[in-house]
């Protein structure tokens, strides 16, 4: 019982156990060797606290001062000072021996108590479980990625994927994954939701798809998956991927601008509404914490090199206007000459994929962005500090 149990669980607490022990041990010498040894050899004295208030001019041993306020009453024999002495100092050389292992055993509590809080800052005991829609597109895999191998393990990815030919890649990454077809305007159900802290909305149809599948995907897919987060009882924050320029009325690039045609501006229309049904989706269920993230013009990163997970984001969504508030130094890293430009644009405003996942992921723990819509490019700030200016 006075020892207690041995625990099973982490070496922090097997140690924090080992100097326990120690310290009990010393408590038992103290109480049942030490001192009975004192007052067996004492016999015949009086013991009462003064060695700390008088001493005897004849001794002039320092023992007395750290004799714990302990002393042998007087006598007037020299021999029995003189034994009264001496057993004084054995009572110290055995405390003193006694004493060592315990603090030694505080050290050593102290060690595996430091080293237990550094462990419990290096990891997160509950990881946020976020799903990610559209995990299998170029976007959405590198999120996916990036949480499941965050080196705090504050994350717990969970894929989302059309069917079962997508699966392998993340049963070798070893995170689990649900089937929602979004191509027939599918999203995950209220049981694939249900302990999910975070859904990101990161699929798309992509340029070369029919115009009909774009509707399914990136409009009614994206409410169905904003509805569904709604009525569970668990998700929190909805991150939804749209674009730049994107607005009701077409392919937008300044709040002047008169001619909202182009190539994309269907597209550009669909994004705005799912956009419009996240801004104002507490009129029609419960409130989330939304944000919405519109990368400039995206790019796969050059010749296989990673990103370089520096960017510019801002509230300002239309291109031109975008273009017209950056800096040179930030004009050299967001703009890129395209030949061909699917929007018959040369140049335009860009973001790299990977630069745009790390965005992502770092809004999870941007609590300033939530209710914003956010444009994002390639810039010269880290992540962690654009996102910290919105």
């Amino acid at each position: 019982f006075f020892f207690g149990e041995p625990p099973t669980s982490s070496k922090a607490d097997m140690a924090h156990f080992s100097g326990d022990i120690k310290i009990k041990h010393a408590i038992i010498s103290i109480l049942f060797i030490t001192l009975p040894n004192f007052i067996k050899y004492s016999s015949g004295f009086n013991l009462i606290p003064t060695s700390l208030i008088t001493r005897p001019s004849s001794t002039k041993s320092p023992c007395h001062t750290f004799a714990l306020g302990m002393s042998i009453g007087s006598n007037s024999s020299k021999n029995s000072l003189r034994r009264r002495t001496f057993l004084e100092r054995i009572f110290l050389l055995q405390l003193l021996i006694t004493m060592t292992p315990v603090s030694t055993a505080l050290a050593m509590n102290n060690a595996a108590k430091s080293s237990s809080s550094s462990t419990e800052e290096e990891t997160c005991e509950n990881p946020q479980r976020v799903l990610v829609i559209g995990a299998n597109g170029q976007t959405g895999f590198r999120v996916v990625n990036l949480l499941h191998n965050d080196p705090n393990k504050m994350y717990s990815p969970i894929a989302m994927i059309r069917d079962l030919s997508q699966k392998a890649k993340f049963d070798t990454m070893g995170v689990p994954w649900i089937v929602g077809d979004l191509d027939d305007g599918g999203a995950p159900t209220i049981q694939d939701v249900e302990g999910v802290d975070t859904v990101i909305f990161a699929a798309g149809a992509g340029r070369n798809r029919p115009p009909l599948k774009k509707v399914t995907i990136d409009y009614l897919s994206a409410v169905r998956s904003i509805a569904i987060s709604q009525e569970s009882t668990s998700v929190k924050r909805f991150i939804l991927l749209s674009g730049i320029n994107t607005d009701p009325l077409g392919t937008k690039r300044s709040l002047g601008a008169t001619d909202l045609s182009g190539p994309l501006s269907a597209w550009h229309r669909l994004k705005a509404h799912s956009e419009t049904y996240l801004k104002e989706s507490h009129l029609h269920g419960r409130s989330l914490d939304w944000t919405i993230l519109c990368p400039g013009r995206l790019v796969d990163d050059e010749n296989g090199k990673p990103g370089t997970s520096l960017v510019k984001v801002s509230i300002i969504h239309g291109e031109d206007d975008l273009k017209g508030s950056l800096t040179q130094e930030e004009k050299a890293a967001a703009v890129k000459s395209l030949s061909g430009s699917h929007d018959g644009k040369i140049e335009r405003l860009c973001a790299s994929r990977d630069n745009v996942a790390e965005t992502i992921v770092g809004l999870l723990n941007a609590p300033n962005t939530v209710g914003k819509s956010i444009t994002v490019v390639d810039g010269i700030l880290s992540v962690k500090e654009a996102l910290a200016s919105i």
